[in-house]
C-alpha cells in the first residue's frame, strides 16, 4: 500500500502543475456517477494520480465501475517494472472483488487474471478458468469458441488433476458455469 501511495503521491506532483489553472473540480462532479466518469477520462489518458482522486472517493461510495478501474489502475502501477509488485495486485485484487461482489461482470476479468497468474493471490488456476467462463457467459455467442482457448493459453499440466481443476474440467464438458463463493 506504501508503494502504491508514493507512486500515486509523485504523479501526483508532476500533473498537479500541468493541470492547476486549467481544471479545478466543480460541485457537479459529487456524485459518484461523475466521479467515475471523470476518472475513467484521466485514467484512459494514463494519468493515473488524477484518475485516483476522481475514483477512490467514487470506489469508496460504492461505484462497482469505479472499483473495477481502481482495480485496473492498481493493475498498471503494479506491472509498471517486468516483474509485478505482488503487493499493489494484492489492493488491484481487493478493488476487483468489491465489484465483483456486486455482480459487475468486467471485475470478473481480472479476479481471474489474478487467480489464473497468481498476481497478489495464491494461484489457483481452476478458480481463475471459472471466473473467466462467467466472464465469456456473458456474451453467448462467443462462449464456445472461446471456452477452449482457456486450456490451451492458461493451463499447464501441472494444474490438471488438482481439485480446483475437477470443477473447471466439469465446466468444459457441460459448457456452463456454476455459481462461484469466491474468497475473500
Amino acid at each position: 500500500m506504501k508503494k502504491l501511495l508514493v507512486i500515486l503521491g509523485l504523479l501526483t506532483i508532476c500533473t498537479s502543475f500541468a493541470f492547476a489553472d486549467s481544471f479545478q473540480p466543480q460541485s457537479a462532479f459529487n456524485t459518484p456517477e461523475a466521479q467515475y466518469e471523470l476518472g475513467q477520462y484521466y485514467y484512459d489518458q494514463e494519468d493515473y494520480a488524477t484518475a485516483f482522486k476522481w475514483l477512490e472517493p467514487a470506489a469508496q461510495a460504492g461505484n462497482a465501475a469505479a472499483q473495477n478501474t481502481l482495480g485496473d489502475l492498481c493493475k498498471s502501477i503494479a506491472g509498471l517494472n517486468s516483474e509485478y509488485d505482488q503487493e499493489i495486485m494484492a489492493i488491484s485484487v481487493a478493488w476487483y472483488q468489491k465489484a465483483a461482489d456486486q455482480g459487475y461482470i468486467r471485475a470478473y476479468s481480472g479476479l481471474s487474471g489474478a487467480y489464473l497468474f497468481g498476481l497478489g493471490v495464491e494461484r489457483n488456476a481452476g478458480l481463475g478458468a471459472l471466473l473467466r467462463i462467467k466472464v465469456m457467459e456473458s456474451n453467448p455467442e462467443s462462449f464456445e469458441i472461446r471456452r477452449m482457448g482457456i486450456v490451451s493459453n492458461m493451463i499447464t499440466e501441472d494444474d490438471i488433476g488438482k481439485p480446483d481443476m475437477l470443477d473447471y474440467l466439469t465446466c468444459l464438458d457441460t459448457g456452463s458455469y456454476t455459481p462461484l463463493t469466491l474468497p475473500t
